[in-house]
């Protein structure tokens, strides 16, 4: 995903206000799986993921943060 500069003249994409902030803990693991397992679950999960407005959603904003701020540290 990248992130655009939106033309001038274009309308504004919205609006998005940070209503509550949490801190969650988590765990996180590497995993070694084999080619097929890990295309057969990646199949699973993006039929998935399209279900799932507000999943998709958070990917989505996620990624477009994560490569704003990796932008902005170069």
């Amino acid at each position: 995903m990248k992130i655009q500069k939106t033309k001038q003249n274009n309308k504004p994409l919205g609006l998005i206000k940070i209503v509550a902030e949490r801190e969650v803990p988590y765990v996180e693991m590497d995993l070694d799986v084999d080619s097929n397992t890990f295309n057969k679950i990646a199949k699973a999960g993006l039929i998935e993921i399209k279900r799932d407005k507000h999943a998709l959603f958070n990917y989505a904003l996620t990624k477009a943060i994560k490569e704003f701020c990796g932008n902005q540290s170069s």
